[in-house]
């Protein structure tokens, strides 16, 4: 083999000087070095985020399919892919976060389900028989996509943004990343099918134990999960992630319980290339019919790029002071990425949870992101292959992803109930409401009524305690007790009431 590699060229001194200055530059802009990182770690960072966020390529299509209450899913294809290779490289270039950024399943839900598939709001606009057209709600969704990413973007380039999300009190902060880690877990048990959603229920339920399909997907899903934990504890980092999901695509395919590549439905993804996905600006006079969809969707990006950009940074040592340099360029990649998916018919832009998988092998900086965007750029003509993997063979890693996250509750105060309280709603809610910004809002909510009721107790026990201490003291001197009556004499002193009050239920008085 030595042998071999004497007989290939050797580079030119030209290009060897212009391959270390190329280093040099990614070096210095990026900073690699100063934290702590290398370029190759970068780069095997990317490639694992684009591992750990490959399903996405399977399940965003799908949601917004709608199981055919949406367009076909190879139509979402190019759009999706296009504005993650975007939105991650404007993150990694603004930013120099190793945080991708791309199309989230929270948001694309909310498009799909509460946009997409809602009545029109016009009684005019509607089509035959009084429903409006596919077309019709698929651009409603769009320009409210479009009319929230505007607004994004003006509080992100005035850095309103992350200071609205920075006053967040530390109760809630501090729990984001382990309710998250909840919710990626419960994905990852979801796709591998050990816990199923009962829609006519509306419950979470255990999977059916009659059906054979039900028992392999979950037996492969589980089988994988060990593996991929055995993996990690052997120090098999680089391939943690890939054997398992690889395996378990195999096992797929040979059982016939995924349909295997289909390229005949590569030209399919071009098709919504030039379509006009905005309603007639006429229509944007009846504001009111996008008000409080445009402050929702809104709501919705703030709370999930800040809390996943905060928590990511924390684990990646990049917060200093409790803020992240950099945030406000994540805000505005974000707000770019969405004008550009609504555009093409796609739902908002949000940071990826998953990205915490980058982190923990050692990305530290943009690249990390960049590298995840390029990979999907890339993936693109293979896009048939990855639809073809099946979902329980990337449960895997977002059940890892949990248990890293899991550890994180350390740094979380639950020795005082007023900050246990909403630091456990945030947690909890995460997986249970299936929402990140629903949880917050709810710790949010139990933080600011512990407040109030807590201003409102203590001002109301201040103003019994004072009434108790003029009946004690009246004119502000000595009160005694009858003389036969063997009470005690208690001196009116400079402490607190209550105080007086706990002395004298426990014995602790001066008696005269």
């Amino acid at each position: 083999s030595s042998h071999f590699f004497k007989l290939l060229p050797s580079p030119s001194p030209a290009t060897s000087r212009a391959h270390q200055a190329t280093m040099d530059f990614l070096n210095q802009y990026f900073k690699v070095e100063a934290r702590g990182s290398t370029l190759g770690t970068e780069v095997k960072a990317g490639l694992v985020n684009f591992v750990a966020n490959s399903y996405q390529l399977v399940l965003i299509p799908q949601i917004l399919h709608n199981e055919g209450r949406g367009l076909e899913k190879d139509r979402y294809m190019f759009g999706f892919v296009l504005t993650t290779f975007v939105s991650s490289f404007l993150v990694g270039v603004f930013a120099n976060l190793p945080i991708p950024a791309g199309v989230g399943v929270g948001c694309t839900t909310y498009f799909a389900y509460a946009l997409v598939q809602k009545e029109s709001p016009w009684g005019s606009y509607k089509g035959e028989g009084g429903d409006p057209g596919l077309l019709d709600r698929q651009r409603f969704g769009s320009t409210v996509c479009f009319v929230a990413s505007l607004c994004m973007l003006l509080l992100g380039v005035t850095r309103i943004s992350w200071q609205i999300f920075l006053r967040l009190p530390e109760a809630v902060k501090s729990a984001m990343p382990v309710g998250l880690g909840l919710l990626l877990a419960l994905g990852g048990f979801m796709q591998m099918g050990l816990v199923v959603n009962d829609h006519d229920l509306g419950e979470l339920q255990t999977f059916n134990l009659a059906s054979g399909e039900a028992w392999f997907q979950v037996g492969v899903g589980i089988a994988a999960t060990a593996l991929a934990a055995m993996l990690q504890k052997n120090d098999w980092e680089k391939t943690k992630a890939l054997v398992p999901m690889a395996l378990a695509t195999l096992a797929g395919w040979a059982h016939d319980r995924t349909s295997l590549p289909d390229f005949g439905t590569w030209t399919s993804m071009w098709g919504n290339l030039g379509r006009d996905w905005f309603l007639d600006p006429g229509l944007l006079s009846h504001w009111s019919a996008f008000v409080m969809p445009c402050v929702s969707l809104y709501l919705i990006c703030l709370f999930d790029v800040g809390g996943i950009t905060l928590a990511v940074s924390d684990v990646a040592g990049l917060v200093e002071d409790g803020n992240v340099r950099g945030a406000n360029g994540v805000f505005f990649a974000c707000a770019i990425g969405s004008a550009l998916a609504a555009a093409m018919g796609c739902p908002p832009v949000i940071v990826l949870g998953e990205s915490f998988a980058g982190v923990l092998v050692g990305g530290r900086t943009g690249l990390t992101a960049i590298v995840m965007g390029v990979c999907f750029l890339l993936a693109l003509p293979l896009a048939p292959i990855f639809a073809a993997i099946p979902l329980f063979a990337s449960a895997p890693v977002l059940v890892l992803l949990g248990v890293e996250l899991l550890r994180l509750i350390k740094f979380v105060d639950m020795t005082n109930i007023e900050n246990a309280l909403p630091s456990f709603c945030t947690m909890a809610l995460m997986p249970y409401l299936y929402s990140i910004d629903r949880a917050i809002i709810a710790g949010l909510a139990m933080w600011l009524i512990i407040r109030c009721l807590d201003g409102v107790v203590g001002a109301v026990s201040r103003l019994f305690a004072r009434g108790q201490d003029d009946q004690l003291a009246p004119l502000g001197g000595e009160h005694r007790a009858p003389a036969e009556g063997g009470g005690p004499v208690r001196r009116r002193t400079g402490t607190a009431s209550l105080d007086a009050w706990a002395d004298y239920h426990a014995g602790r008085f001066d008696a005269r």
